[in-house]
């Protein structure tokens, strides 16, 4: 995970409280929290 990254997409995010929240991968892709579905999807 791309720390600085993730917290430029999402300011609050905290992966201790924050279980479903999109994160950014260290090679810059996404992990998008798809709310419906109950999984995450890539994006880049």
């Amino acid at each position: 995970m791309d720390w600085p990254a993730t917290k430029l997409h999402n300011a609050e995010f905290n992966p201790e409280v924050d279980g479903f929240e999109s994160f950014v991968m260290s090679d810059g892709s996404r992990c998008v929290w798809m709310p419906g579905r109950f999984r995450y999807a890539a994006a880049k």
